[in-house]
């Protein structure tokens, strides 16, 4: 990926973008001929933490998210979503081919299929609402998938997100309004003067009349109260040679199973559980024949929202504070969908997007259900997750407070916090990636408590010798 420096000095500006993946370089793009100053941070390398993880299919069959939607919004909603996703899909290509972006762009059949019987009906209900959304769908196993029953869409695509981001970089980073910094990372925000003053690890702020935080996870509890509305999904993902059998495709059954292909390899994506599951940061175990000796292997989290639809907007509206998270692990489409929509929201234009993304949805008292078992799941992980569990860290208690404890193969010890700066969760410790991970909102920490992504803003305490 390109780099850039960090900023290292005050500033004042019109758009502050915070979050430098797919998302938030979209954004710009589609504000690189505006007439405003405009910066992007990211904490990180751009693209680098949720973007580059993604499985990157450009498609509209989506597991079940429509029929969930229809289920807690109504059958409108729902066909809008599906609308709007199909809509997405194209823009992209069409920025693709306009920009001549070389991202390994490749059209695609997509498959839904079911290994388990029980979920017949559930499969042949989406049937027919693709149907209803007169998208032809057809009754077809994929090549390769073992499955009871599949059916198939055909022009959806794949392709490669980083390089994607690249060629949406070199399109704006020429351009004089826009601005962009990496391994710069935000503490905090407060509202001041009619706009936004935000202060940077380093020291520094950026004055700003827009904010927009397109990072995964938003970096505040209010005002939105996200950690208590939604919730953090994480899979294991690998890839591994095959031949390229020009499909993708998901199943509908417990075990989720999601899968495509990248010139010369597969991608596997399984052990998709939530997050405050525990023994989710386990090493993952692959069983299957074929996948015991994958060439690659990583995990993603994603953020999963009670009625299934993105937040994406201004969180108040009198106010310019925007969010774009909440993508359901469909960010593809749905990035595209929030640079569009916020770019139309801060140069004050009409949008038909905004009759279907919002930051905050009409209440559902299906909705509400889900949000109380969240919170009550969530209530639950926070009091486990101060109980030790078997690891190659361990935990020690020093003057009243807990500590977690690494030894190192040259015999040194790593000694840090077990307290989550974010909201105070207890930390685990993942013996696979030697990282201390918070498992109630996804917060990761190097052995010496350096932050590696957020929701938290701070670094992990060290002992106070």
């Amino acid at each position: 990926m390109p780099s850039f420096s960090s900023l290292n000095e005050d500033r004042h500006c019109d758009v502050l973008i915070i979050g430098g993946g797919i998302t938030g370089v979209s954004l710009c793009y589609y504000l690189k001929d505006e007439k405003k100053d405009i910066i992007l941070l990211e904490r990180k390398t751009l693209g680098g933490i949720t973007t580059k993880k993604s499985t990157a299919k450009l498609t509209y069959l989506q597991q079940d998210v429509a029929l969930k939607i229809k289920q807690t919004m109504g059958f409108p909603w729902a066909k809008r979503y599906v609308e709007e996703q199909v809509n997405a899909m194209n823009e992209v290509v069409r920025v693709i081919k306009k920009e001549q972006i070389d991202c390994h762009l490749e059209k695609n059949v997509s498959y839904l299929y079911i290994k388990d019987k029980k979920n017949e009906k559930k499969l042949r209900e989406l049937y027919q609402l693709y149907e209803k959304f007169n998208l032809n769908p057809t009754y077809e196993d994929a090549k390769g998938i073992s499955s009871y029953l599949s059916f198939k869409v055909k022009n959806t695509y794949v392709f490669h997100p980083l390089l994607y981001v690249t060629g949406l970089l070199s399109k704006i980073e020429d351009k004089k309004n826009i601005s962009i910094y990496d391994h710069t990372g935000m503490v905090r925000y407060k509202k001041e003067n009619g706009g936004y003053q935000v202060f940077l690890e380093n020291g520094h702020s950026v004055f700003c009349q827009h904010l927009v935080f397109a990072n995964h996870y938003l970096p505040f509890v209010t005002p939105y109260f996200l950690p208590f509305k939604n919730y953090l999904e994480t899979s294991s993902v690998i890839a591994f040679p095959a031949e390229n059998l020009k499909f993708n495709a998901i199943n509908l059954d417990k075990d989720v199973e999601s899968i495509r292909f990248s010139e010369d390899y597969q991608l596997f994506l399984s052990q998709s559980r939530r997050l405050s599951n525990a023994s989710m940061l386990k090493s993952p175990k692959f069983s299957k024949p074929g996948k015991d000796n994958p060439t690659f292997s990583w995990h993603n989290y994603d953020l999963i929202t009670a009625n299934s639809l993105p937040l994406i907007g201004r969180i108040q509206k009198s106010e310019n504070l925007y969010i774009a998270t909440g993508f359901n692990t469909w960010g593809m489409t749905n990035s595209n969908i929030a640079a569009r929509l916020l770019s139309s929201l801060i140069m004050g234009k009409e949008c038909p997007l905004s009759k279907t993304f919002l930051a905050r949805y009409p209440f559902s008292f299906i909705q509400l259900f889900h949000s109380l078992i969240d919170n009550f799941s969530q209530t639950i992980h926070l009091i486990a997750s101060y109980f030790p569990r078997k690891s190659v860290a361990y935990q020690v208690w020093r003057n009243g407070k807990r500590y977690g404890v690494y030894l190192d193969k040259e015999g040194k010890k790593h000694t840090v916090s077990l307290t989550c700066p974010h909201m105070k969760c207890g930390l685990r410790f993942n013996s696979s990636s030697l990282r201390w991970e918070c498992p109630c909102h996804g917060s990761e920490f190097d052995v010496d408590g350096n932050l590696l992504r957020g929701p938290s803003t701070k670094c992990v305490g060290k002992e106070n010798k």
